[in-house]
């Protein structure tokens, strides 16, 4: 009888020693805090004797370097990056999906996977159908068609979507200071029925869960936070990098949403951040956030890129009982041999969306050859010198050439500014040349308007604003246009040339009678602006405004002028290589982070974000980057939100920036350009000299300076601390509000020197 309770006592030490090693091998500790601590191994919790093996995750060591440590499992290619520094270990797919009971059906799978892929089938590229989804969880993981292989700094995954007959290689490596995640464009094979649309990369890659604090950084217009587990259900955040896609055209638009102008994206959890940064195929790209509430345990944020364009056509669009969408998807789309996307992983003390703005400065400034600019403070005038308006005679409809500001009374105007005080001006002259503001056709050569005064006073102009030190910018529009050949216009999938329109704002609707602006192709673009630049060089002019070749991206899918987004990115970097290297200091409106290391000025920088109901913060994240590099201006001071305006320009550090015109702003009634009413300088110069005095000493103190730190203290009140500890704080609430000792006024400002 002793003897078999020795046997069973060392059975049953037995069965706990095999127990325990089975927990150990899929490390199933339920410890939340696990990942904080530096010694830590990367542990899947949640885990017990009724999962699903297809569930498991097994890490072990691939590679690391003076940073980071590369744990994966080499059976499905899940990873995780752990810092050195901090001990904080970055997932590429939620460690606690087991535990999460707020996501459900396709959520939850899309958690789990490091693809999603949507897809079409070969006989439905002219279709009413939209594209499918699949992710790696579900369509290789499960069907244990994942093959993963080391490489000297990281891991191979080929994902095999067995069923769709559909292969994807990534690859995911550590570099010096960033893990890099590669998608081998060049190597996607699709041996079936199945064509790729668009593949989101990473979807859950650092997400914070339903108990985790922090934020998402979205870069859409100046930037915007979402914050974690909101409990807004509002949907997914989608939009394309540098724009939407302008050769899709729309029927109705309510409001004018704000564009995504850098290829970043960012997370803060628990203290700990991340930046991403797409540093190939970005023209393709889209930024994809969701955030936490009752249907998703998961707050994320990452990337997509359209492999395949899809376009789409609205069938019997004057029956709103019938009508019927209509898609069609181009062939390849995405030229790229990789796409890729960069993850910096940041320590506590640089965990914030400053310091996601200083490590993507460092990139561009490292990589992308962006430079200081050494600059004054100036104050910007936006002059119009004309535009068109529709008219008619005897029954014949021609556009009509009306004159706002001539050139004469542009040097009038310069010296009212001057007068008043503000030494330093520059000039962006809008419509000053025969194309017009809106250009009848794509200028190849640079006139003088003869209503504005002609060669002689335009001559005359430029001398005086040279023997007055003013910064005088011609603006010419290399893009849209009016009229021309049909090959130089984009055009959609459908072959039909595109029409930028301009909408009504009370419901959305297009305006009837108000002639489209047609869309220069890359090759159209790049010729014109050839011939303008040697016809520009003969005036002798050191700058020029080339609004419009800055801040937008587009595709023209017409199988006979076919061009990509990237393919128009290159076209611009090209025209913007050449002026640069013609010598022209080159002032952009709103530039796309590309096109930002071949301005002098950003003029009208984004200055607010589209306002989605996720976004629980606007930030200034565009200007945090760019401050003390490229001298920037804000939104225009227009009378209907001036004031707000006024003091998003003294919190980010930006010069002012005023529209105007000579003649009084009724004659603009019935024009594209009716929303510039009293525009006239007469109007606000009074107001523009008050807010010069009180900001510009500011300014000279603060200008050349990058920004350190933001943060909003409290309900509308803001702290912008620049490098040398100066303070800004703004408040834009109705009641002064006392912080940090200092009383800042309703609606105003104060600032404090030093530490």
């Amino acid at each position: 009888m002793n003897k078999t309770n020795h046997l069973k006592q060392i059975l049953a030490l037995f069965l706990l020693i095999c127990v325990s090693a089975c927990l150990n091998s899929a490390v199933a500790v339920d410890n939340r805090d696990s990942d904080s601590d530096a010694g830590a191994f990367p542990q899947q919790l949640g885990i017990d004797e009724w999962v699903d093996e297809t569930f498991l995750i097994r890490y072990e060591e691939v590679v690391q370097n003076e940073i980071n440590i590369l744990y994966a499992d080499m059976k499905n290619g899940i990873f995780a990056v752990k810092n050195k520094a901090s001990g904080k270990i970055w997932y590429s797919t939620p460690n606690d999906s087991q535990l999460d009971e707020w996501s459900k059906g396709p959520r939850k799978m899309l958690m789990r996977s490091q693809l999603a892929v949507q897809y079409i089938y070969r006989g439905d590229q002219l279709s009413m159908s939209q594209p499918e989804e699949a992710n790696s969880q579900a369509g290789c993981v499960s069907n244990d068609t994942v093959n993963v292989k080391k490489l000297k700094n990281g891991i191979r995954v080929v994902y095999d979507f067995t069923e769709l007959d559909i292969i994807i290689p990534v690859e995911y490596t550590l570099e010096k200071d960033y893990l890099n995640a590669s998608v081998m464009v060049s190597e996607i094979q699709e041996k079936g029925d199945c064509l790729v649309t668009s593949i989101q990369l990473l979807p859950s890659f650092g997400a914070g869960n339903w108990e985790d604090e922090g934020y998402l950084l979205i870069p859409d217009g100046c930037g915007a936070l979402v914050r974690y587990n909101s409990g807004k259900n509002v949907g997914t955040y989608d939009k394309p990098v540098y724009g939407d896609e302008l050769s899709t055209v729309e029927e109705y638009k309510e409001r004018r949403w704000e564009s995504v102008r850098l290829p970043v994206f960012g997370a803060v959890n628990n203290g700990n951040g991340f930046l991403g940064i797409i540093t190939q195929g970005e023209a393709e790209a889209s930024i994809v956030g969701v955030n936490g509430h009752e249907e998703s345990g998961y707050n994320a944020v990452s990337s997509r890129f359209t492999y395949r364009s899809l376009s789409k056509m609205i069938l019997f669009s004057q029956n709103w009982d019938n009508r019927q969408p209509l898609y069609r998807s181009s062939d390849i789309y995405l030229k790229s041999q990789t796409y890729q996307v960069r993850y910096y992983f940041l320590n506590a003390k640089n965990s914030s969306y400053t310091g996601m703005a200083t490590r993507y400065r460092k990139y561009l400034t490292e990589e992308k050859g962006l430079r200081k600019q050494n600059k004054t403070p100036a104050i910007n005038l936006d002059l119009y010198g004309s535009v068109e308006k529709p008219t008619s005679f005897f029954g014949i409809k021609y556009m009509k050439k009306l004159s706002l500001t001539t050139y004469q009374q542009a040097e009038e105007i310069i010296e009212k500014l001057r007068s008043a005080g503000m030494s330093s001006i520059h000039i962006r002259y809008l419509g000053w040349q025969n194309a017009g503001a809106l250009n009848a056709r794509l200028p190849r050569k640079a006139s003088p308007m003869s209503i504005l005064g002609g060669k002689t006073k335009w001559k005359a102009l430029l001398n005086f604003a040279v023997k007055n030190e003013v910064e005088l910018y011609p603006d010419t529009d290399l893009i849209l246009h009016r009229e021309g050949a049909s090959k130089d216009a984009v055009k959609t999938a459908f072959g039909k040339t595109v029409y930028q329109q301009d909408y009504l704002r009370s419901v959305g609707a297009v305006k009837l009678g108000v002639e489209g602006l047609r869309l220069a192709t890359p090759v159209a673009a790049e010729s014109v602006a050839d011939k303008y630049l040697r016809s520009f060089q003969k005036m002798h002019c050191p700058t020029i405004s080339l609004s419009t070749i800055g801040d937008r991206l587009y595709s023209s899918l017409s199988s006979r002028s076919f061009s990509t987004r990237e393919d128009m990115q290159q076209s611009v970097l090209r025209i913007l290589d050449t002026y640069k290297a013609a010598g022209l200091e080159i002032m952009l409106e709103q530039a796309n982070a590309y096109a930002v290391p071949y301005a002098s000025k950003i003029i009208n920088a984004p200055s607010s974000c589209s306002g989605y109901d996720m976004f629980d913060e606007e930030i200034p994240f565009y200007q945090i980057v760019f401050h003390g590099i490229v001298p920037m201006t804000s939104a225009p001071m227009l009378q209907s939100d001036s004031r707000v305006n006024f003091l998003k320009t003294v919190e980010t550090g930006s010069e002012l920036l005023y529209a105007g015109i000579h003649n009084h702003s009724s004659v603009l009634t019935d024009t594209r350009f009716d929303h510039l009413y009293s525009t006239t300088v007469s109007f606000w110069l009074e107001d523009a000299e008050e807010q010069y005095i009180q900001y510009h000493p500011i300014l000279e103190k603060i200008y050349g300076m990058q920004i350190v730190a933001h943060e909003t203290l409290r309900d509308y009140v803001t702290q912008t601390t620049f490098e040398g500890g100066i303070r800004v704080y703004v408040n834009y609430g109705d009641q002064a509000v006392t912080v940090n000792k200092m009383t800042v006024p309703p609606m105003g400002f104060a600032i404090a020197e030093g530490e």
